[in-house]
C-alpha cells in the first residue's frame, strides 16, 4: 500500500518529521525547532546559527535553551566539535521525498 502527501515545499521537513515522529517523541516544539532548522540548511547549532533559529522561532533565549538541552537528552542533537548536530540519522531520514515503513510481524503475543 502507498499513499502520497501533497506538502508544500516549505512544508516539507515538517511533514517528513510528523510522519517519523512516533519513533523521535519530539514535542510539537521539539520538532519545530529540527524542521526550521532544515528549512534553512542548517545542520549544526554554533552561537550564530543558534540566534537565528531562536529569532525565527521568537523564543526567549531562556526557553529555547531549555528545548535544545532537551533534544540533546534525547539524542535528537549531538554535541559535536563546531556546535550541536542535528543526529545523521535524521537528516537521513528525511532527505528524499520518500519514507517507506515496514512491519515486521511476531507470533509472540
Amino acid at each position: 500500500m502507498e499513499y502520497t502527501i501533497p506538502v508544500v515545499k516549505s512544508r516539507y521537513y515538517k511533514a517528513s518529521l510528523r510522519v517519523i515522529n512516533s519513533w523521535l517523541n519530539l514535542t510539537d516544539f521539539e520538532l519545530e525547532i529540527i524542521a526550521t532548522m532544515l528549512t534553512h540548511n542548517i545542520t549544526v547549532l554554533n552561537k550564530v546559527t543558534r540566534l537565528q533559529v531562536r529569532l525565527l522561532l521568537d523564543k526567549k533565549e531562556e526557553t529555547f535553551n531549555n528545548y535544545l538541552l532537551r533534544l540533546k537528552q534525547k539524542k535528537l542533537l549531538v554535541v559535536k566539535e563546531d556546535g550541536l548536530e542535528i543526529h545523521s540519522k535524521i537528516i537521513e531520514a528525511v532527505k528524499e521525498p520518500k519514507i517507506t515503513i515496514n512491519f515486521k510481524i511476531t507470533d509472540v503475543s
